[in-house]
């Protein structure tokens, strides 16, 4: 296909037309010109590209309508599907499947299979075609150099997919010793983010961890300086209050209970709801969230005048 020719009617197209709509429709009823390009650059982008993240320059005309379509605020949810999979890219991933190793089995379920199977269409092909490829990736899950992370990142996919094979099981408490490991070290090092976030990964994976008596038992070595972490971050950073909500759960959900966790909302009860009087005062302030700010102050006991006053006033509004 001629370049220059794709080049010279996308850049008269973008001159002439006056909105969005007349953009989509004229590429859609271009689709041997237009889409093809499109198409190539998708394939590419999703099927072929590598970790190290190398270009490839014929693709590179693709990739150039794809922004400039962005940059006007134009998706590609109206690209026809079945025209993508009648064009190749489910024989496209067949072989690409073939091609997996310990290496760029991650980067083929994070780059290839969840971005993609947002499309109905195209989710019931992958769930019938990773379904029948079982061995293969179980294979690989199961060598010893796969990290935890790879493991829960390809079970979340998996999950979108609604598929679970037993042999999951298995694997998920091979790796539960690693989970364990790497939530002592983000305790030890005062890193509660990390913790929240790795506890988010199990879950979109299907699975929780079990309470570990080796971590109740490091947390508790590191008492006061987890507090102290919890408080420093509560105090210095106002719009933190929904961290720190999260990580005392979090602590909580691992078997961790200290009756200080109480402390840091009691003793900054004043900030509190100065930060709260603040925020709801903005213009830009999220109801919802806020909502949900006091409803999880609620939840851990705290159960302030203040908070109902400000919760009450707020319904008010609203109706």
């Amino acid at each position: 296909m001629d370049n220059a020719k794709v080049i010279k009617y996308f850049n008269e197209l973008l001159k002439k037309s006056t909105s969005n709509e007349d953009i989509i429709k004229s590429i859609t009823e271009n689709k041997e010109l237009i889409i093809t390009k499109l198409v190539e650059y998708i394939l590419y982008l999703y099927c072929n590209a590598e970790e190290s993240g190398k270009s490839v320059v014929d693709n590179e005309l693709g990739k150039d309508i794809i922004g400039r379509l962005k940059s006007r605020g134009i998706s590609f949810d109206w690209l026809n599907m079945d025209y993508l999979i009648d064009i190749g890219v489910v024989n496209k991933i067949k072989t690409y499947i073939k091609k997996l190793t310990y290496s760029n089995l991650q980067f083929f379920f994070t780059n290839t299979i969840s971005p993609l199977c947002k499309y109905p269409k195209l989710k019931i092909v992958f769930e019938n075609l990773i379904d029948s490829k079982k061995d293969i990736i179980l294979n690989l899950l199961n060598k010893e150099i796969i990290t935890s992370s790879t493991v829960l990142t390809i079970f979340a996919v998996l999950r979108k997919l609604n598929i679970h094979w037993p042999e999951m099981d298995d694997i998920f408490s091979k790796i539960k010793d690693s989970l364990y490991k790497r939530i002592i070290n983000y305790i030890s090092s005062n890193s509660m983010w990390k913790i929240m976030e790795l506890e988010k990964e199990i879950q979109n994976a299907g699975y929780n961890l079990d309470k570990s008596f080796d971590i109740v038992d490091i947390a508790n070595k590191n008492k006061e300086s987890i507090l102290n972490a919890i408080i420093t971050k509560f105090v210095d950073e106002g719009s933190s209050i929904n961290y720190v909500i999260d990580i005392v759960k979090t602590l909580k959900s691992l078997g961790i209970e200290w009756s200080e966790f109480e402390n840091p909302f009691e003793s900054n009860k004043d900030l509190i709801i100065k930060i709260l009087l603040y925020q709801i005062n903005k213009n830009n302030v999220n109801i919802k969230s806020f909502l949900a700010v006091i409803s999880k102050l609620n939840s851990l006991g705290i159960e302030w005048p203040e908070l109902t006053v400000i919760k009450n006033s707020i319904e008010s509004d609203m109706k």
